[in-house]
């Protein structure tokens, strides 16, 4: 069985002529990185150590995050809450202090 490879200088003419097509993954080009803004929020502890105030600069889609630790049992739940807008308040259940608190997009 032979195998003929086509020259650089035909492939014009056969991708013209419809004979040799590129996969679609091979056409498109990279896509543009979009640009991201940077997140300009302040989070303070509120209640005794068991909320968080979350205030942000601009008005945005954010997710407010908490970990809570129980006081006497060691157990350690995750709080999350989407809001849209400059502030969010969030607690941690009853008999819990707030460990660690986040805002992301």
């Amino acid at each position: 069985m032979r195998h003929r490879i086509a020259s650089l200088m035909t492939v014009p003419a056969l991708l013209a002529a419809g004979l040799v097509t590129v996969p679609a993954a091979e056409a498109t080009t990279a896509p543009v990185p979009v640009r991201q803004t940077p997140i300009h929020c302040t989070l303070r502890t509120m209640q005794n150590e068991a909320a968080s105030l979350a205030r942000c600069r601009e008005s945005r889609d954010y997710e407010h995050w908490l970990r809570c630790r129980d006081r006497r049992s060691r157990v350690t739940v995750e709080v999350t809450r989407s809001f849209t807008g400059t502030s969010s308040m969030l607690s941690c259940p009853r008999n819990y202090r707030l460990v660690n608190h986040a805002v992301g997009m």
